[in-house]
Parts: C-alpha cells; sequence; structure tokens
C-alpha cells in the first residue's frame, strides 16, 4: 500500500508539479501542503517518524528516492513548522542513505523555486555534517558535482544562503579529507561572486 501511495504521489508531481510556472504551482500547491502540518494527517506523521529515527531499511532503495523526493517538494511550504520538520526528517534519512544526496541535487538542479533549493542545499550540507559512515566516495562526488552546479559558472547563483551551503559542503569535504584532490579552484567557491542582481520588480 505504502509502495503504491508513493508511486501515485510520484506520478502526481512529475504530471502536475514540474511543468508549472511558480506563480501557478503555488496557487493549488501551497494552500495543500500547508494543511498537512497536523498531527492528523499521515505524511505528517511519516515526516515524524523519520525526524524520531531516519531509519528507513523497510524501504527499497526507490522508495527512499520517491520519499525524498515528494519530502523535497515540500519544502515549497510557507508554513514554517511544516518546512522545519521536513528538513530535519531528510537530514536523519540522508545522514544513513548519503549517496542520494547527490540524487537529490541533480533531480532538482533547474527547479524554478528558489525556497525549495536553498533549503535543500541547506539539508545535504546538514547530512554532509551527521553522516553515519565515511561515505568518502560519495562525499567527493557530491562535493565535485556542487562545485560544477553552483560556483564553476560565469555567473554564481544569486542567493547568499544558498552559495553558504554549497561553500560549506565543499569545505567540510576538504576539511575531512585533506589528502584528497578534489577537481575543483579553490578561489571560485570563496566570494565576492560574480552574480546576476536580484530582480524586485515582481514584488511591485
Amino acid at each position: 500500500e505504502m509502495q503504491r501511495s508513493l508511486v501515485g504521489s510520484e506520478m502526481c508531481i512529475r504530471d502536475r508539479l514540474w511543468p508549472k510556472k511558480m506563480a501557478d504551482r503555488d496557487g493549488f500547491w501551497l494552500p495543500f501542503i500547508n494543511s498537512l502540518a497536523d498531527e492528523s494527517q499521515r505524511i505528517f506523521q511519516l515526516i515524524t517518524l523519520f525526524d524520531n529515527d531516519g531509519q528507513v531499511g523497510f524501504f527499497s532503495v526507490d522508495n527512499v528516492k520517491l520519499l525524498l523526493v515528494l519530502f523535497t517538494w515540500l519544502l515549497a511550504s510557507s508554513n514554517r513548522k511544516l518546512r522545519d520538520i521536513t528538513s530535519k526528517a531528510m537530514i536523519e534519512v540522508l545522514k544513513v542513505n548519503f549517496e542520494l544526496c547527490e540524487y537529490l541535487l541533480r533531480k532538482f538542479e533547474n527547479v524554478n523555486d528558489p525556497y525549495i533549493i536553498q533549503r535543500l542545499y541547506a539539508i545535504i550540507f546538514g547530512a554532509s555534517v551527521k553522516r553515519v559512515d565515511n561515505f568518502e566516495e560519495e562525499f567527493q562526488s557530491l562535493a565535485e558535482f556542487v562545485y560544477l552546479s553552483i560556483f564553476n559558472k560565469e555567473t554564481v547563483y544569486p542567493d547568499i544562503l544558498l552559495r553558504d551551503y554549497a561553500r560549506l559542503i565543499i569545505e567540510r569535504f576538504l576539511f575531512e579529507f585533506p589528502s584528497v584532490k578534489l577537481e575543483i579552484e579553490k578561489s571560485k567557491i570563496l566570494p565576492p561572486y560574480n552574480s546576476d542582481p536580484v530582480s524586485y520588480t515582481h514584488l511591485t
């Protein structure tokens, strides 16, 4: 039953969320997910379970991926309680399933919602610090992907917090594995960055 539910959620996400512009998606998605921050809601119970434990041993890898994708879309919520507990639950899952950090960042690399991608980078940094095993190869691949995705570009993503989380992920790897040579140019991960100015015209 859980697997069918996750697969159904994934199909809904694929068909209804990804193709939409952020404003159009927020019109129906935010009211729905904001209502989920209640202990009577099954999804909230599931999030709380993973926040308290993080063990997903009874899920297949594919189902863990589906679950993390669903949780990532919940990060769009304007309900701070839901965003925060979902973030903590994701860190608990990813610290054990650390190889899925890069999978998530690749999956959402081009998502058109800055709230999602910013919080996702915060979660990945949290998982990097709390991971339960060495995961050296996975961590190296993650750090190099973050470098290529965020910093090795003509213009760096114009989000102060996201850039800090991205830099901290790379610096954490360099701190823990000083003898490993990353395929990066270290000066590029340090401010000041070459970023386009943020436009506020949509607020007026």
